[in-house]
């Protein structure tokens, strides 16, 4: 789908440089979270997804980017929202500052399992108390549930390890 010259690749990809530059726009300069960065892109975990503008880093739906202009800093949980990523809140970004960035991510990560949890025990719940039950759905459920339990123990187990 074509709109005024522009493909449906490149419209994408120019609201998402409005939307990282609002979020630059609206970062502050700290040194700590230029230090995250640091570490995020000598992680080998995490995998670059820079472009010629900023500089990105993403490990378990935890996205940081730093604008090349600027040196501003921002980071993204991808787990949540919808179209657009999420900022991370003040309490969330503090854990990156005091933990750097791969325990920043094992416990932005097991927060965002705990909330995935929930919604599938909530969904199970109401399946079950529903007038006509589907057997199917609650066996989707359950095994959703114990897909998400296994990658929560194995985050739990790998921050286990840095303690």
């Amino acid at each position: 789908m074509e709109s005024k010259g522009l493909t449906e690749a490149d419209a994408i990809a120019e609201a998402n440089r409005y939307f990282y530059k609002k979020n630059l726009a609206l970062a502050n300069h700290d040194k700590k979270l230029l230090s995250v960065f640091k570490e995020a892109s000598q992680d080998e975990a995490s995998v670059s997804l820079g472009c010629d503008k900023y500089e990105s880093y993403i490990m378990n739906s935890i996205k940081i980017l730093k604008d090349n202009e600027s040196d501003k800093v921002v980071i993204y949980n991808t787990a949540k929202n919808g179209d657009y990523y999420k900022t991370l809140d003040n309490t969330e970004q503090k854990e990156f500052s005091k933990n750097g960035w791969t325990k920043g991510v094992y416990v932005i990560s097991l927060s965002n399992y705990r909330l995935k949890l929930d919604k599938i025990e909530k969904k199970i719940k109401e399946e079950v108390n529903g007038k006509k039950p589907n057997i199917r759905i609650i066996n989707m459920l359950k095994k959703e549930r114990e897909e998400v339990l296994l990658k929560f123990s194995n985050i739990n187990q790998k921050l286990n390890q840095l303690n």
